[in-house]
This record gives structure tokens, C-alpha cells and sequence, in this order.
């Protein structure tokens, strides 16, 4: 779709969320307008009321910087999702062992006092939830070198250091549960 026409249709959909007490986002999702960082900072000053939801990954797999990415996200950002990719063969890796910049970028949300949501992506449990039932049914994480540690007051990246932030909440979804 033309760039006009993406922005004419999205306040229309923030205008009709936001009369029932919705906010509606966008996520930088591959081969749509919005994809690429410049994309979002258009969409997120275009269209006021609307929300972003920053994916590390999706700009990775389209080799966009992921520090410009959130930088455009911040505008009026809304949450993340903890999904990590490598730029050499594309491929969904464990948070911290791509090329997202994971660490960095939440130490930006740690700056600006992000007290919101974050999500580990559906395309991520995916990813590594493939086949053994000792932890879920259909399971493999025997490709994870090391996990991430969440409890109620602390959120660890997987990067070697362990830096902690502190007081985010997070919500689990069932499926991401039984990873836990």
C-alpha cells in the first residue's frame, strides 16, 4: 500500500480503538510500511494516539539497525517483545545470542524508566520449543547454552555479565509458561 493510504487506514483504526478504550500499536513486522526504522517514525508521528511495539529481530532479519529501531520506537513506545536473530543466516536465537543489541536496548528502557510490558514472542518459543517432552510437550531446548531468569523484581538478559534491571513487571502467556 502507498504510504498515505497506510496512514489514512491506521487513524481510522486508532480513532474506532481509542472509542473503546483500546490502544492500538504496530509492530515493525517484515514486508509491510513500518518495517524499517525511518518507516516507524513516520508511522508513530503520522498517526497520533498510535503505539509501537519494538521487535529486535524483525529489524535484524531485514538488516536494520535495531539502536535506531527503538530510538524510532521511543516516540510513543508501548513494549517489546524479547526476540533475538543473527543478521549472518537470519535465523530466531535465544535473547542475547543474536545481533539485536538485546542488553543495550534494555538498558535504553532502563533510561528512560520503562515501566511496562515485555513479551517473549510467540515466534521465539517457536523457535525453541521443537521436540522433547521432558519440559513440554513437543521440546527441544537442548540448543540453549543459557537461559533467561525472571522473577517479579529482576529481569536478566542471557548475555554473559548477567546486568540485572530491576522492578519490571513481566507476564507470562500459557504457552510461555511451560518453559518456566
Amino acid at each position: 500500500l502507498h504510504r498515505d493510504e497506510v496512514i489514512r487506514r491506521l487513524r481510522e483504526m486508532v480513532k474506532l480503538a481509542e472509542a473503546e478504550g483500546v490502544v492500538f500499536c504496530h509492530e515493525n513486522e517484515s514486508k509491510i510500511y513500518g518495517q524499517m526504522p525511518a518507516e516507524v517514525k513516520d508511522l508513530l508521528t503520522s498517526v497520533p494516539g498510535l503505539g509501537g511495539i519494538f521487535d529486535a529481530a524483525n529489524y535484524r532479519m531485514n538488516n536494520a539497525d535495531t539502536l535506531e529501531g527503538i530510538g524510532a520506537t521511543l516516540i510513543n513506545f508501548k513494549y517489546m517483545h524479547i526476540k533475538d536473530a543473527r543478521l549472518s543466516d537470519g535465523l530466531v536465537v535465544p535473547p542475547g545470542q543474536g545481533d539485536g543489541q538485546i542488553k543495550t536496548l534494555m538498558e535504553k528502557l532502563s533510561a528512560k524508566n520503562y515501566n511496562g510490558f515485555i513479551s517473549l514472542d510467540d515466534e521465539q518459543i517457536d523457535e525453541i520449543l521443537l521436540h522433547n517432552n521432558r519440559i513440554c510437550p513437543d521440546t527441544n531446548l537442548n540448543h540453549i547454552k543459557e537461559a533467561i531468569c525472571i522473577d517479579t523484581n529482576r529481569v536478566y538478559d542471557s548475555c554473559a555479565d548477567k546486568e540485572c534491571l530491576k522492578d519490571l513487571r513481566v507476564y507470562l502467556t500459557d504457552r510461555s509458561q511451560c518453559i518456566l
